[in-house]
């Protein structure tokens, strides 16, 4: 006996595109090292351009993400697919104004400096009772 499956166009769609952004691609890596000027963050994507990567700070993490086009048909502008690559959290003793990124060798190195304010900061608590 032969079955007829009829599977939508649009799933088809969804899920060729699921599989192109996922399991068409290198691994991303992306790494987190203690240095002496701060916190560094080694970001490596294969074929991701060098303006491709965004980083955002929300929330006490470093978001890593890039955004993908998503083909829709029949609309004025085309519509973008944000791709989470990355994100780490924040530890408590970086100065979240000083973060800079640059791009070096198909890499993408996020300093996230120490706030020398907190660093290393101790205090007692008493407990009230």
């Amino acid at each position: 006996m032969k079955i007829n499956l009829t599977i939508p166009k649009s799933l088809l769609a969804g899920i060729d595109l699921i599989n192109t952004l996922n399991g068409g691609r290198a691994a991303t890596r992306v790494e987190m090292q203690r240095r002496e000027q701060g916190y560094e963050v080694l970001v490596k994507v294969p074929g991701l351009s060098p303006e491709g990567l965004h980083i955002d700070v929300r929330e006490g993490r470093l978001w890593l993400y890039a955004l993908y086009p998503v083909l829709a048909h029949g609309q004025a502008h085309q519509q973008q697919l944000p791709l989470v690559l990355g994100n780490p959290h924040i530890p408590g003793d970086v100065d979240l104004e000083g973060i800079t990124a640059r791009y070096d060798r198909k890499s993408w190195r996020v300093l996230l400096p120490y706030n020398e304010g907190i660093r290393g900061f101790e205090k007692n608590i008493d407990i009230d009772f």
